[in-house]
């Protein structure tokens, strides 16, 4: 079986909607789009799944995590699968995993093979994204020197990619292709491999 999943970031316009059927599972990353056809959309951040709810952006059911819904109390959506938020005090104290790697997370459990696009942030200090159209943050330059939430999320897609060796992960941007089927890790900056 193998799976797609849709991250935010400009790559995501690379995934060719001619050959979605080819994929079992497609999930989108925050707020889906029709046009991609996902079978779900994952969704870490409360704020974010209390937004979807109230634009009635959410046509097909969610992967969410135990923290937002116990946050939105009333989430009137299809959950698909609760899973539990994945926060290592070794990784960040504050930052846990992004929608993208909660989706893969679900997609591991179902596929052997995942393609992923719209993570420019694994290989690129950008954190372009559509969902800031949606729900912008105050301050993405600042947000980004402060916080350094690409770095963190490399840290944990280095924690997914080791404990998932057994799947083939595809990451897929404009000019970069990873396959990662034996863990290949990520350090620091611009995506570089160790």
């Amino acid at each position: 079986m193998k799976s797609l999943i849709l991250g935010n970031g400009p790559s995501k316009a690379l995934a060719s909607k001619i050959l979605l059927d080819t994929y079992s599972l497609r999930i989108a990353c925050n707020f889906p789009e029709k046009a991609y056809k996902p079978h779900a959309t994952a969704i870490t951040d409360y704020p974010v799944l209390r937004r979807a709810i109230r634009d009635k952006r959410l046509f097909c059911p969610v992967i969410t995590t135990n923290r937002a819904l116990r946050k939105v109390r009333k989430a009137k959506c299809d959950v698909l699968e609760t899973l539990p938020y994945l926060q290592m005090k070794s990784i960040h104290r504050g930052i846990g995993i992004n929608s993208g790697q909660l989706a893969a997370l679900y997609a591991a459990k179902h596929s052997k093979e995942i393609h992923l696009y719209g993570f420019d942030s694994v290989f690129y200090d950008d954190l372009s994204s559509s969902t800031d159209s949606i729900i912008p943050h105050n301050n993405k330059e600042n947000l980004v020197k402060i916080h350094k939430n690409h770095i963190t999320w490399r840290k944990y897609w280095n924690h997914i990619l080791a404990t998932h060796s057994h799947i083939n992960f595809i990451f897929i941007t404009e000019n970069q292709k990873l396959e990662s089927k034996t863990g290949q890790l990520f350090t620091g900056s611009e995506g570089e491999r160790l």
